[in-house]
């Protein structure tokens, strides 16, 4: 799963403000019905079990969660799962009809087998036929064995079978595949810096119904042949970076932030350079941004970020727009680059 299907998934954006919401420190994985679950997360990304790990693992690619070995268990070799039943079978016959029980030697005659057999015959040998009187005496106890009903062995190791509940397939312990159970614990300082988990559907409906084009999440090439990433990029129809703005959206920023949406924008020639900010900007990366001419608006929410935003990013897709026009009158053989 890429982070862009990631982070063009509603769900995924409910997941995140639940786990911002909550505080909490890791999704950890819970054992039920025999397979383990990340309960927090299904809720919130409304989806099954398989789903859910393939976001978290998208998640973790992404450095907003960290991956950590919780345990590792043994699952199916062919399927995969770990809900395994333990299948006794006996060494010489292969018999599933095993079962478990204290076994008495009877010492005149050498006789072994379970208790219950001596005891359903009055505590009387079933092979020579004479009495049991006393432990050590004429029968010792030899402790808990396995006693086939196929072929009358009596065993301290039947053979181990394990069978998968969810494909059927037996398989021996060494067949088994060890598989990790997965941690991952939240690295908020990742997490706020992704503009594209922030709904930001409010902005790009009223830019579209103003007849611009927005591309959410926006991947540009750029002259360094990196592709780079930013939360939208705003333009006219028909028109290329240098006609347009380009927007990154965080929850908080540092100065590093600043420093990396201007190595990006700079990359591509973008026209023009943004940066929404939900909740306070350090101020110092306010002044840093400043002097990239990186406009920085602050907001509570996407809603007053719309207020503030809507005429300074119209006027700055206008005016590059004339810009590029007033290039192709001067120069008609002009092409944008």
């Amino acid at each position: 799963m890429s982070s862009d299907t990631v982070m063009g998934r509603k769900e995924v954006r409910q997941l995140i403000k639940r786990i911002i919401d909550s505080g909490i420190e890791s999704l950890m994985p819970e054992l039920t019905a025999g397979e383990y679950r990340y309960p927090f997360a299904e809720e919130a990304l409304n989806s099954d079990s398989t789903d859910t790990v393939n976001v978290l693992e998208a998640l973790s690619k992404m450095g907003v969660l960290e991956k950590q070995l919780h345990e590792s268990i043994m699952a199916c070799p062919g399927c995969g799962h770990g809900c395994l039943t333990v299948k006794l079978v006996c060494p010489t016959c292969s018999s599933g009809q095993m079962l478990k029980g204290n076994v008495v030697e009877h010492l005149l005659c050498g006789y072994v087998d379970l208790e219950q057999s001596f005891r359903d015959k009055g505590f009387v040998c079933p092979k020579c036929g004479k009495k049991l009187t006393a432990a050590g005496v004429d029968y010792r106890p030899a402790g808990l064995f396995y006693k086939c009903f196929s072929c009358g062995r009596v065993t301290a190791s039947p053979v181990k079978r394990y069978v998968c509940a969810k494909c059927m397939k037996a398989f021996s312990e060494d067949e088994l595949a060890s598989k990790p159970v997965n941690r991952y614990v939240v690295v908020y300082d990742k997490l706020k810096s992704y503009g594209a988990f922030v709904d930001v559907s409010p902005i790009i409906l009223y830019l579209e119904s103003k007849n611009y084009v927005v591309k959410h999440p926006a991947q540009i090439a750029g002259y360094s042949g990196i592709t780079h990433e930013f939360t939208l990029f705003v333009s006219k129809q028909g028109t290329s970076p240098p006609s347009g703005v380009v927007v990154d959206v965080v929850a908080g920023v540092q100065e590093s932030k600043v420093y990396e949406l201007f190595t990006k924008s700079f990359d591509v020639k973008a026209g023009g350079t943004m940066l929404f900010v939900l909740g306070k900007a350090d101020q110092k990366a306010v002044r840093v941004a400043k002097t990239f001419s990186i406009d920085v608006f602050e907001a509570d929410t996407v809603e007053e970020l719309l207020d503030k935003v809507r005429q300074p990013l119209e006027n700055a897709i206008d005016s590059l727009s004339k810009r590029q026009a007033d290039r192709l009158r001067q120069d008609p053989g002009q092409h944008s680059s």
